[in-house]
């Protein structure tokens, strides 16, 4: 057995040695319990992943063959004029009033979403003490305001 104080300077590196590899395993233990609570966050999402895809395969009918589609209906989903597949060089894109649109909700959104996404939960870790463990629920909650809010933009716009 080590004494508390060693009689050296070596057997007083062991006991800190010691010590050391205690906290290092107390942390990985602790890291196994986050990546666990990671896991099971993957797998609810892989799960709801393929119930939808489950559940679009068993209604998903093509117009034609869809019973509630009426002939009006299916007369104007045919209406469009079905364009010749070929490759569109880039800098013609810029012609394109889409391409400006997408590009402008990309420069204005894109860093409100990054800033979500990577320094709220550093955030809540430094601020509040919470871990990985438990920032599930506040990170939630923002996030699914954030598809409130785009749900709601969506509504706006549309007639």
């Amino acid at each position: 057995m080590v004494p508390e104080k060693g009689t050296s300077a070596g057997h007083g590196n062991l006991q800190r040695g010691n010590k050391r590899r205690r906290n290092d395993y107390a942390s990985v233990h602790s890291v196994d319990r986050q990546i666990s609570g990671l896991a099971l966050g993957i797998l609810v999402d892989w799960v709801t992943g393929f119930v939808w895809l489950a559940l679009w395969l068993l209604m998903y009918r093509k117009p034609e063959e869809h019973p509630q589609c009426t002939p009006e209906e299916l007369k104007y989903i045919q209406s469009d004029p079905i364009l010749p597949a070929g490759k569109l060089p880039w800098a013609k894109l810029l012609n394109y009033t889409q391409t400006w649109t997408f590009a402008a909700g990309k420069f204005l959104i894109d860093p409100i979403w990054w800033f979500y996404l990577f320094w709220i939960p550093d955030y809540m870790q430094r601020e509040h003490g919470l871990t990985l463990g438990k920032i599930g629920l506040p990170i939630f909650t923002i996030y699914l305001i954030s598809d409130m809010g785009v749900l709601a933009a969506d509504g706006f716009h549309r007639p």
